[in-house]
């Protein structure tokens, strides 16, 4: 399988379509019409998600990304996974919404080239990097409002952005927190609805400091979940994932069960796995007394239950 510098995946049911650009842009001889192609071929999609870490590459290839994800009609989110660097900035800045986690970086700076020949041809050379420069003014400007002579100067400094700074600038949108809750992060591995998933992570977010306030008789946790229904989705799913019945919390959620319901839930089927693994064994024809499907029972229940704590709440 030849090398490639990009890697695109579609999902079909979802109407997505995913985008990784890990290496140099054009290496291998892959152009940017190849990752063109890809996303085409997967049809009418309403997301186009772009991952995105690379010190860059050709310059051109990387104008032409930006311009067809531009115009594009899907949305386009991008996500600078560790650095988006020269023609990967570039790219980067097609996105409807970008996002770069707190430890991501961005740099911007001046197309740059190898040259030889006579004195003409350098000079030549010179004014045709100029005319590179106005096309990157022209995309960054557009994404962050600042006017070319602020751009100019960033790409005239070869300029490292933090996510923070990026921000600041324009240059990116949202600023991803490193510290993920282990709700959250159950949340997403089981398709949570993204509205459901939006409160558990403002939930969990470290309050701000306030002025001491008057003792107060403390609430149960069942009390305080059920009159504050965010509070409630993190309860449930974290109970969810404790208890070992991780894949039920989002049908549970979207059934819009309490705190409690989910806790008897949860009783009521580990009691009905100890009533099953307790029955009598069943003796199946060519086993003498059943012994097979004792040892297989037996050999089950007890490696269940390492995996599947007791008791109440």
């Amino acid at each position: 399988m030849a090398k490639k510098w990009f890697d695109v995946r579609a999902q079909a049911d979802r109407k997505e379509v995913s985008v990784s650009i890990r290496g140099f842009i054009g290496e291998w001889g892959v152009s940017d019409s190849e990752l063109i192609r890809e996303v085409e071929a997967a049809g009418d999609v309403e997301m186009i998600n772009v991952n995105i870490n690379s010190r860059g590459g050709e310059v051109d290839h990387g104008l032409s990304i930006y311009n067809f994800l531009r115009t594009h009609p899907a949305l386009v989110s991008v996500r600078i996974d560790g650095i988006a660097a020269s023609a990967a900035s570039v790219i980067a800045m097609a996105g409807d919404e970008i996002t770069m986690p707190a430890n991501a970086l961005m740099m911007v700076h001046n197309p740059w080239t190898f040259a030889m020949g006579n004195a003409a041809e350098l000079r030549k050379t010179a004014d045709d990097l100029e005319q590179f420069e106005k096309t990157l003014l022209a995309t960054y400007t557009a994404r962050t409002g600042k006017d070319e002579e602020a751009i100019k100067d960033l790409l005239d400094d070869e300029t490292w952005l933090t996510a923070a700074e990026a921000v600041e600038l324009g240059f990116a949108d949202t600023v991803e927190s490193l510290a993920q809750p282990a709700a959250v992060a159950m949340a997403k591995a089981m398709d949570i609805p993204a509205e459901i998933l939006a409160k558990v992570a403002e939930i969990e977010k470290p309050a701000a400091p306030t002025e001491p306030a008057e003792p107060q008789q403390p609430e149960s946790n069942a009390e305080a979940s059920e009159e504050n229904p965010e509070a409630k989705t993190a309860e449930i799913v974290a109970l969810c994932v404790e208890r070992g019945f991780a894949a039920k919390a989002a049908d549970w959620l979207r059934e819009g069960i309490t705190l409690d319901d989910a806790k008897q839930r949860i009783l009521d089927a580990q009691a009905a796995d100890d009533e099953a693994r307790n029955a009598d064994p069943v003796i199946l024809p060519g086993q003498e007394d059943g012994q097979a499907e004792k040892e297989a029972r037996s050999s089950w229940a007890k490696a269940f239950k390492k995996t599947q704590p007791r008791g109440k709440w």
